[in-house]
């Protein structure tokens, strides 16, 4: 069993992926602005990039 934070953490990693493969594949048969598609891309590797942040920065103690 993992544990909850790793797997929230492959859940986003997973959304990330989704959102970026998603835009491309409705861009591809249906006309879509691309402000559309740029900002689902966008929301994608941003979503990519904070999961990768979380599991590389050392936890705090507080």
């Amino acid at each position: 069993m993992h544990p909850p934070e790793r797997n929230k953490g492959i859940l986003l990693i997973v959304l990330g992926i989704l959102f970026i493969s998603v835009s491309q594949v409705i861009s591809h048969y249906i006309k879509v602005s691309d402000f559309i598609s740029g900002l689902c891309k966008g929301v994608g590797i941003g979503i990519l990039i904070i999961t990768i942040l979380r599991f590389i920065r050392p936890k705090r103690l507080t």
